[in-house]
């Protein structure tokens, strides 16, 4: 049996693009640019930058509820005991509170940075639960806050409703209730910086799993004999 140089070269190549492909495929964590550790590092530097950005429709939902809360001009023969205008004041006052102590307390970028950041990255094996435990510190700050964005829509949204069924018709309190109400909606319709971040990174590590070429040795009839030549192919993984 002959075999040619092409052959060889085709075989060499086939050989060590499927290698590539593999480890292309099968660590996805280590290829995404930028990592998920880096993420977290570019991210925990910047956090105290902009704490005015973190879930700012939240802030303000909460900040409009406050104001109503404290504008809230009572029908006594609604609201006897004048409850409704305490509920938007402390639902509004809470969640400003809530978001102060994420902001200045927590820290979510920087405190998951410290827990990742002292990890050896030496081998793959070490690298790779490394960045693995990184995606899991993003995401689950991701998940973190749509829980807040549902629960500032639930809480700040009753808040709003109980206002403006117990307030005195042609009011500017009827106005003030009714912003609330619209803006307890914000964090529904805006997503925040902690679920772009998650968003973003899941995106980019999609992309590591598109199609891959590689060469391959294609089979062609020639007469009644069967050769083979180079070819290339795509290699997906979903």
């Amino acid at each position: 049996m002959k075999v040619n140089g092409v052959a060889i070269i085709a075989i060499i190549a086939f050989l060590s693009s499927e290698v590539w492909a593999q480890d292309r495929v099968d660590y996805p964590e280590l290829l995404v640019t930028p990592r998920a550790s880096d993420r977290l590092k570019i991210e925990s530097e910047s956090e105290m930058r902009r704490p005015w950005n973190f879930q700012w429709a939240i802030t303000v939902s909460a900040m409009t509820t406050l104001v109503a809360g404290l504008m809230q001009d009572e029908d006594p023969s609604k609201d006897p005991q004048g409850n409704s205008g305490t509920v938007g004041m402390l639902v509004g006052g809470g969640w400003l509170a809530v978001n102060m102590f994420m902001v200045y307390g927590v820290r979510g970028y920087k405190s998951a940075y410290d827990k990742v950041a002292p990890m050896p990255a030496h081998s793959t094996r070490e690298a790779l639960t490394r960045e693995r435990l990184a995606e899991e510190e993003i995401n689950r700050l991701g998940r973190l806050s749509r829980t807040m964005k549902w629960l500032s829509f639930a809480t700040n949204g009753f808040a709003s409703i109980q206002l403006l069924s117990n307030a005195k018709t042609d009011t500017t309190s009827k106005v003030v209730d009714m912003l609330a109400l619209g803006a307890s909606f914000f964090p529904l319709l805006f997503t925040n910086h902690w679920e772009d971040v998650a968003q973003e990174q899941q995106q980019y590590k999609k992309k590591i799993f598109g199609p891959v070429a590689s060469t391959m040795l294609l089979p062609v009839m020639v007469g009644e004999r069967t050769k083979f030549v180079p070819g290339l192919g795509l290699t997906a993984s979903f």
